[in-house]
């Protein structure tokens, strides 16, 4: 090769390594940008912020609100049976606005988010989170015992 080359391959060569590292800085950037800046939530530290709320005349409630989301709690005991709870997780999880962060039919609370940019106002969700729960424990109440159990057999994915 000759110099000419050598030189001209160099120039491209860092070009090349100075786009690319330029490119992933600015991916880098821009997940901050949307991660924000607050703490990491988990699913524990929700479960613990339980004690704010009482679930004796509602059916969910907000337990906690950062930059990017608010965090809402639903009592999956006022839901009556396994499968009306299955039902309740199914229809959420066709909503716009819930995002489903920790719902298993066992467990005696359901976690959904919310992202602030939607600006749904907690009485709002409430009203949705009625419905759908309504929603189900009716199907339910429609089903034979024998439907029941064969949906639970060919749907049960918990």
């Amino acid at each position: 090769m000759d110099k000419i080359t050598k030189v001209s391959l160099g120039i491209v060569l860092s070009a090349f390594l100075m786009i690319s590292v330029g490119f992933v800085s600015n991916l880098s950037a821009q997940q901050d940008r949307y991660l924000g800046k607050e703490k990491q939530v988990s699913l524990d530290d929700l479960k613990q912020k339980l004690t704010s709320i009482s679930f004796a005349e509602k059916l969910s409630g907000e337990i906690y609100s950062d930059v990017k989301n608010t965090y809402f709690a639903i009592d999956a005991t006022a839901i009556e049976s396994k499968l009306a709870r299955i039902l309740f997780i199914e229809k959420t999880a066709s909503d716009e606005y819930l995002v489903n962060i920790g719902a298993d039919p066992a467990e005696s609370h359901f976690f959904y988010l919310v992202n602030n940019t939607v600006m749904e106002k907690a009485g709002d969700i409430e009203v949705r989170v009625n419905q759908y729960a309504n929603q189900a424990m009716e199907e339910v109440a429609k089903m034979t015992g024998q439907e029941q159990a064969e949906y639970l057999e060919k749907y049960n994915k918990y």
